[in-house]
């Protein structure tokens, strides 16, 4: 794996830290999960 760095939006950091709080699971795996969803969509 390699690292990265993106920049978010106030309002997508606190959704995410909620999530990640409430889930149990990285804001990391989160956004990891995120991506390959959205590239199963749109990477047809």
């Amino acid at each position: 794996m390699k690292r990265t760095q993106v920049f978010l939006p106030e309002q997508l950091i606190k959704k995410l830290e909620k999530m990640s709080a409430k889930k149990g699971i990285s804001k990391g795996e989160i956004i990891r999960r995120a991506l390959e969803e959205f590239f199963k969509i749109e990477g047809k």
